[in-house]
């Protein structure tokens, strides 16, 4: 008698649960892309990057560059740094052409790497850092600070977010900046070695609610340069320094913020410009110029992108992308591409690139590492 199979076909939910997922694109300034996969592989995530190289128009596959998230090209685009999902206080950096050259850096054990950006002169990296004790976002899962004994207690000025300045090679320590009791959920370098970031006072998930922008240094408290009404995200500093924009809007979890683009001069921001008729939700942005802002969002039930001039803020390009799921902006006037992600169902995720100039999009073909 024939014994019964035990390998049965994977369920619906199993498809699902097992499938590769793309997030956070992003193009270089040079052209090139990177992505982050992330996997559920025996009840555990695995997240890695991976790096897409174009030469004069013509690109090589998607190739594994390393276990990890968060990662963002240098300016000039010749390196790209991410964080290790294997020691959440480790970053890496690597060269994205030719012999591949990578550095390790340590951030210390008391901090846990959340995101990273580049410098204002591209030469080092800063770290939004939380303390291990600080709750997650929704978006990273939503779990609370763990505590083998009840009730739990915290004292006062735990859980604050700081910024850690480093150099990409580690030959210079790491250095945690002392920007007064105010926490920093985002932020986005500025000449001389200052920030422009989303900060509260409370530093709890629920102090999010009432953050405020505000220009942080080391050695000072934040100097306040906008309260809006809603809750703000994702502040971009224009090439030239002077002015920064960000999205504002009502949002119900920190890392979904989707709403209307304001712009402030960061030595008057007494007038705002509120970019409201746009018929966008935004979500991210973009300087490709210090007078015009690149954009993506929703719009109805499709993705949208496009661009606005400060100069005449009532014109704004906008194009449907409608299965579209993440859009990755040009970071600067060399490039107006864009790279976009489709996922739906337990359908392979897609990767396009989207030239301007009236071309046809083409396809990247993804690597499961």
């Amino acid at each position: 008698m024939e014994s019964a199979r035990t390998d049965t076909p994977p369920t619906r939910w199993q498809s699902l649960v097992e499938r590769v997922t793309l997030s956070d694109p992003q193009m270089s300034s040079r052209g090139d892309i990177s992505l982050s996969l992330a996997r559920w592989v025996d009840g555990r995530l695995q997240q890695t990057v991976q790096t897409y190289a174009r030469d004069d128009g013509v690109g090589d596959e998607l190739r594994y560059c390393g276990s990890g998230f968060g990662a963002r090209f240098s300016p000039d685009g010749s390196k790209i740094a991410w964080i290790s999902s294997d020691a959440p206080s480790t970053i890496r950096t690597t060269t994205v052409r030719g012999a591949h050259s990578t550095s390790i850096v340590d951030i210390g054990p008391a901090w846990r790497a959340e995101a990273l950006a580049w410098s204002y002169d591209g030469e080092g990296l800063f770290v939004i850092a939380a303390p291990p004790e600080a709750d997650l976002a929704v978006s990273d899962g939503a779990l609370r600070f763990h505590s083998d004994t009840m009730p739990l207690v915290r004292s006062v000025g735990s859980g604050v977010r700081r910024i850690v300045e480093m150099h990409p090679s580690g030959e210079i320590p790491p250095r945690v900046l002392n920007s007064g009791p105010a926490t920093i959920w985002e932020a986005a370098a500025l000449p001389g070695g200052s920030y422009v970031a989303v900060v509260s006072d409370d530093a709890s998930e629920s102090g999010w609610y009432q953050s405020r922008l505000a220009i942080v240094q080391d050695g000072c408290d934040d100097t306040n340069v906008y309260t809006g009404e809603w809750q703000i995200a994702s502040p971009v500093v224009s090439p030239d320094g002077l002015s920064a924009a960000f999205v504002e809007a009502w949002a119900s979890d920190r890392g979904h913020v989707a709403g209307k683009i304001v712009v402030v001069d960061l030595h008057d921001a007494l007038n705002p410009v509120v970019l409201d008729r746009i018929d966008v939700d935004v979500v991210s942005l973009a300087w490709t110029s210090n007078s015009r802002i690149a954009y993506w969002g929703w719009c109805d039930r499709s993705a949208a992108h496009g661009s606005v001039d400060l100069n005449s803020p009532e014109h704004a390009a906008s194009f449907d992308l409608p299965s579209v799921v993440a859009v990755g902006l040009p970071t600067g006037e060399r490039s107006a591409d864009i790279v976009t992600l489709s996922q739906s169902g337990t359908a392979p995720p897609t990767v396009s690139v989207h030239p301007t100039t009236g071309q046809d999009p083409s396809e990247l073909r993804v690597v499961e590492a």
